[in-house]
């Protein structure tokens, strides 16, 4: 099995820089890539990584074109103002993509648009081995995962050993989409999410990313 990423995942230049904003390495772990051709979705992996294998590129620069909008487009700058806890400038976008690394989990397209996102297996063992070799080329200290789909398919064990799953106290709840792994010798933080495309609430997500420890308090000042 070629365990290498179909879709590669775009490394910001500030990766774990002192121009990051976070408090360490950050992996940003999207679900799913869509494309409107069926011959395109329905070509093998290894089509794929020939042919798209810099989508994930692609699509983070679309996002980032102030000339254009599509709907998903929201669905990243959600996550980026619940970061910041307000709205965000497009400098401040431009820094948070250069800050992290971006990837998908699912390395096929899932058919043509987000309603066919459950027609793809995301559990598939070439998903978790190909996300595996993004850890051990990155070694990132914090994995942020979209949505439940994705969630599901993640393993509790990622060769080191079984996940602490210790709820974090939110406001006046628990949190549990909170595991922290045994990894070479250290520890990766996974944050579970609300796929920022549904209800995404703000505002308890910031405070969630702060009590995880990977933001600073002081990100959400207006300055």
């Amino acid at each position: 099995m070629n365990s290498s990423p179909v879709f590669r995942p775009v490394v910001g230049k500030n990766y774990h820089q002192p121009e990051s904003p976070f408090r360490g390495r950050t992996l940003i772990l999207g679900g799913s890539h869509y494309h409107s051709d069926p011959k395109v979705v329905r070509m093998s992996r290894a089509d794929l990584r020939r042919e798209y294998g810099d989508f994930t590129e692609f699509i983070v620069g679309e996002y980032l074109d102030p000339e254009r909008f599509e709907n998903w487009i929201p669905t990243f700058s959600k996550l980026i103002n619940s970061v910041y806890n307000r709205g965000t400038d497009q400098s401040e976008r431009d820094g948070f993509f250069d800050s992290v690394i971006f990837y998908n989990y699912a390395q096929e397209f899932a058919g043509g648009d987000p309603t066919q996102a459950h027609s793809i297996d995301y559990a598939a063992p070439e998903n978790h081995e190909s996300f595996l070799e993004v850890l051990r080329t990155h070694q990132p200290e914090f994995v942020i995962a979209w949505g439940l789909l994705l969630w599901n398919a993640l393993r509790n064990n990622w060769g080191y050993g079984e996940a602490d799953r210790t709820p974090l106290k939110v406001w006046d709840s628990a949190f549990d989409r909170h595991y922290v792994y045994p990894w070479e010798g250290r520890k990766i933080t996974l944050i579970g999410t609300t796929h920022p495309s549904g209800g995404y609430a703000s505002k308890r997500h910031h405070e969630i990313f702060q009590r995880a420890g990977w933001i600073d308090p002081l990100i959400h000042a207006d300055q």
